[in-house]
């Protein structure tokens, strides 16, 4: 019984301190998004190569929130990008972050 009372002991310190690596984490974070157009663009990480046609630059990020809510208005994101141009090319929405432009998509949001 004594073991038995240990190894469940020991399983719930375990669960409690991968409940507390979680709690560190960013609590309530959104995908990285650009709102166009009264659309939620979301990065999918997948830069593109090349360079995007300076005609195909529709815009730039000119305000900033914070990860944990969603853009409300055009040319905002939820990410540090601010003056980062962003584009419509034959691929889609890109955004150029580090000198390398990166795909975003299309996404419904539940607020």
């Amino acid at each position: 019984m004594k073991k038995y009372v240990r190894t469940l002991f020991l399983i719930m310190i375990v669960l409690e301190l991968s409940g507390c690596q979680n709690k560190a984490s960013t609590p309530n974070a959104c995908v990285p998004s650009v709102m166009y157009n009264g659309d939620i663009y979301c990065t999918t990480g997948k830069q593109l190569p090349g360079e995007v046609a300076e005609n195909a630059i529709i815009g730039k990020i000119t305000s900033t929130v914070s990860l944990s809510q969603w853009p409300e208005e055009d040319g905002q994101a939820n990410f540090d990008g601010l003056d980062s141009p962003y584009a419509i090319t034959s691929d889609g929405f890109v955004v150029l972050l580090d000198n390398e432009w990166t795909l975003f998509e299309t996404r419904d949001i539940d607020n």
